[in-house]
């Protein structure tokens, strides 16, 4: 990948694209200095300051925004202000936001995930934030965390893949090119909502066949790929193709300069039509439950991308990753 990277910037051949898929919001130490004390300790992250960023972000049009941040503990009375705010973008009559949280198995077997005080599974979706190493001591991000072999398998759907496939539902496109003329209507989150919001979508997938991923089977775990996984090998999975340049796959702004409001210079102008993630940006305290847990060493290929911008940062945090896989699963870049 790393000679991949200097053979495109040799020679140029990037494939452009309009705008980035991904708007990555980091909560880095600047943001963390700038709260003005909002963030006495980030782990685990101010729901208060989250509600901030949720606010503007519906305000500005934000369609899809995936928050990774595992927000399975209380936090009184902050755990309401989230709640409103997100409510809030769900109760958007015309166009509600739609809200897909990180989860987590812990050690014991217990899936970890928002709790029912801030958003409910009837209205908000959620996804396994797992990330896959090439080489578990050095933690080298590397390949693609990959769909169930079926939408009714009970194995959580990856955090990158629920929110690819999110943008692709709220797609105007996708909503209007149905084969059939009498297809049901697109399911919405709804406050109200007495069902699991998930069995809603997969119901209305399963009677009405729309062009996502789930119909590429390389976005789908298949058995050869999960039984390689018992010796130790990565068959036919996808890798995580960091030879791409970062500027083709997300657009990284700042949460302070966010909340800014003397700041003019956002990157807002495609908001509606991209993934928003909220995620840690670099801070030593970032993970669920140790120091740097979410940062990881930068693969050789974004490093040299890095280099040529100067950016002098030897780590890639959990949300840049899934930023990439957005963009693989959207673009179908299933590199084998």
């Amino acid at each position: 990948m790393w000679v991949q990277a200097v053979y495109r910037q040799l020679t140029g051949k990037i494939s452009e694209q309009d705008f980035p898929k991904v708007l990555l919001v980091s909560i880095d130490d600047e943001s963390i200095k700038d709260s003005k004390g909002l963030i006495s300790n980030p782990r685990p992250m101010n729901r208060e300051y989250l509600a901030s960023l949720v606010n503007k972000l519906t305000d500005e049009g934000a369609k899809v925004i995936g928050i990774d941040y595992v927000l399975d503990r209380h936090q009184p009375p902050n755990d309401k202000i989230l709640a409103q705010s997100v409510k809030k973008g769900v109760s958007t009559s015309q166009n509600p936001t739609w809200f897909i949280f990180a989860g987590a198995e812990s050690d014991a077997g217990v899936w970890q995930t928002v709790i029912p005080e801030i958003a409910s599974s009837n209205w908000s979706l959620d996804g396994e934030t797992e990330i896959l190493f090439c080489d578990t001591i050095q933690r080298i991000p590397c390949y693609l965390t990959l769909l169930p072999s079926s939408g009714n398998n009970s194995k959580p759907f990856p955090f990158a893949g629920i929110l690819a496939l999110s943008h692709q539902l709220k797609n105007s496109n996708y909503s209007t090119t149905a084969s059939s003329k009498n297809n049901s209507q697109l399911p919405q989150p709804k406050l109200d909502s007495q069902s699991n919001f998930w069995q809603q979508l997969n119901s209305y997938l399963n009677k009405n066949k729309h062009n996502t991923i789930l119909q590429s089977p390389r976005s789908r775990l298949q058995p050869i790929t999960d039984y390689s996984t018992i010796i130790a090998q990565m068959w036919l999975h996808p890798i995580i193709d960091f030879s791409i340049p970062p500027h083709q796959v997300y657009e990284s702004i700042p949460a302070w300069k966010l909340l800014n409001k003397e700041y003019k210079n956002l990157p807002l102008t495609y908001l509606q039509k991209q993934v928003v993630i909220i995620a840690a940006g670099g801070y030593d305290e970032a993970g669920m439950s140790t120091d740097k847990q979410d940062n990881f060493v930068i693969p050789p290929a974004l490093d040299f991308w890095r280099i040529q911008l100067a950016d002098n940062s030897r780590i890639i945090s959990g949300g840049e990753v899934h930023a990439y896989m957005v963009h693989h699963f959207l673009t179908q870049r299933l590199v084998i």
